[in-house]
C-alpha cells in the first residue's frame, strides 16, 4: 500500500510540474496599445488542440487538484501541492485575514523588466514558440494582478498603498523597476473610461469585462495615467469624455509606449480592484504652492522692505538737514565778516564835461 502511495505522490507531483510548464508557455495575446487600441488581453494564438489541455480549464484544473490533494495522504506532499496549486492560481485563493494586498510573482517581476518603455506585446499572429519569456511572464502577471484585484477587498489595496503615498509621477517613470508590483495611490481626473470584455481565463474566475481608464494628475507636466480595473462604480458608465475626480488604488505593472495625439510617450500602468469616485479638493488641498510658511516669511520679508526704507529716508532728511544748518551758518558768518571789516576809499569819478 505505501509503495503505491509513493507512486501517487510522485504522479501529482509530476503532473504539476508539467502544469507549470506548460502555463509558462502558453501566453494570451495582447493587442498594441495605439491612439484606439486597449490595454486589455485578447485572445490566444490559434494552436491545435494539446492532450494536456485539460489542465488550462480551471473548472477542470482545480477538479484534478482536489483529487490529488484526496490521493496525497501524507501532510507534506498535500501542502506542497496546495502551494503550487496557489502559485499556478488554480485555486484563486487570497490569504486567509490578510489585511494587505497578495504579492506579486516576484521571479516574473523581475522578468517582464524587459517590457519597460514598449508597447503591448502582440501576440495575435505568432506561433507560441515564437513568444518571449519576458511576455509570457507579463502575461502571467497582468492575470495574477488582475485576479488579485478581483478577490481582493479595496480596503487591502487602500492599506498597502499607505506605504508608498509620497510616490508621485516623476518617481513612477524613472524608478518603475523599484516599484514594480508595489500598490501605488492614484488621484486625480478621470478623462476617458472605456469597457471590454475579459478573456476566457479571466471570465472562468468570474470577471466578466475590463475597464479601461485614462487618469490626469493635477501635476504639470504628467502624462495621463493608464489603470485597468474588473469592478465599475456604480456611479460611472464607460465614456470617451469626462472630467471625475477619482481615486485609485493598483500595482504598478511597467512603463509602457501608448500613441497618442502628441506621438508616442510613455506613461506608468496599473492594475487595481476599481476607481473611487470622490469629491475634488480644494485647489489648495490639490498642489497648493504657497505654503503658510512661505506667506508668512513673504509679508515679513515686505514689511522689512518697507521698514528699511523708511528708516533709509529718516536717516537721510537728518543728514540733508545737518548740511543745510552748517551752509547757512557759514553763509552768516561770511556776511557778518564783510559788514565788520573795513571799507576800501575810492574816489568819487569825475563827471564827463567837469574838472
Amino acid at each position: 500500500m505505501k509503495h503505491w502511495q509513493a507512486r501517487l505522490d510522485c504522479l501529482a507531483l509530476a503532473a504539476l510540474f508539467v502544469l507549470s510548464a506548460l502555463c509558462d508557455n502558453a501566453a494570451s495575446g495582447f493587442q498594441e496599445l495605439g491612439a484606439e487600441a486597449p490595454a486589455v488581453p485578447i485572445e490566444a494564438v490559434k494552436r491545435e488542440r494539446d492532450p494536456l489541455e485539460f489542465w488550462f480549464d480551471p473548472v477542470r484544473a482545480r477538479a484534478g487538484a482536489t483529487a490529488q490533494l484526496i490521493l496525497a495522504q501524507q501532510p507534506v506532499t498535500a501542502t506542497a501541492l496546495r502551494i503550487a496549486g496557489k502559485a499556478l492560481q488554480v485555486w484563486g485563493e487570497t490569504e486567509f485575514g490578510s489585511e494587505r494586498a497578495p504579492d506579486l510573482d516576484a521571479r516574473r517581476l523581475a522578468s517582464i523588466s524587459e517590457r519597460d518603455g514598449k508597447p503591448m506585446p502582440n501576440l495575435e499572429k505568432r506561433a507560441p514558440d515564437l513568444v518571449t519569456k519576458a511576455e509570457r511572464d507579463y502575461i502571467a502577471i497582468y492575470n495574477q494582478a488582475f485576479v488579485n484585484s478581483f478577490q481582493t477587498p479595496i480596503g487591502a489595496f487602500i492599506k498597502s498603498a499607505r506605504e508608498n503615498e509620497h510616490v508621485n509621477f516623476a518617481r513612477m517613470y524613472q524608478q518603475t523597476g523599484k516599484l514594480r508590483g508595489k500598490v501605488i495611490p492614484i488621484k486625480g481626473f478621470l478623462r476617458r473610461l472605456r469597457e471590454f470584455d475579459a478573456s476566457p481565463s479571466l471570465q472562468a474566475k468570474g470577471i466578466k469585462y475590463i475597464y479601461e481608464g485614462w487618469i490626469a494628475l493635477p501635476t504639470d507636466g504628467a502624462h495621463p495615467i493608464c489603470v485597468v480595473f474588473p469592478i465599475l462604480p456604480e456611479k460611472l458608465k464607460p465614456t470617451e469624455n469626462m472630467n471625475r475626480w477619482v481615486e485609485f488604488y493598483g500595482y504598478l505593472i511597467n512603463r509602457y509606449k501608448y500613441r497618442s495625439g502628441r506621438g508616442d510617450l510613455e506613461t506608468p500602468f496599473l492594475i487595481g480592484p476599481t476607481v473611487i469616485p470622490a469629491p475634488q479638493p480644494p485647489p489648495d488641498e490639490q498642489a497648493s504652492v504657497v505654503t503658510p510658511t512661505m506667506l508668512y516669511g513673504f509679508v515679513g520679508f515686505i514689511v522689512a522692505v518697507a521698514l528699511t526704507v523708511v528708516a533709509l529716508n529718516l536717516w537721510f532728511r537728518r543728514g540733508d538737514r545737518q548740511v543745510r544748518d552748517h551752509l547757512a551758518q557759514r553763509q552768516a558768518e561770511r556776511a557778518l565778516e564783510a559788514f565788520s571789516g573795513p571799507q576800501p576809499f575810492e574816489p568819487d569819478k569825475p563827471h564827463e564835461h567837469g574838472t
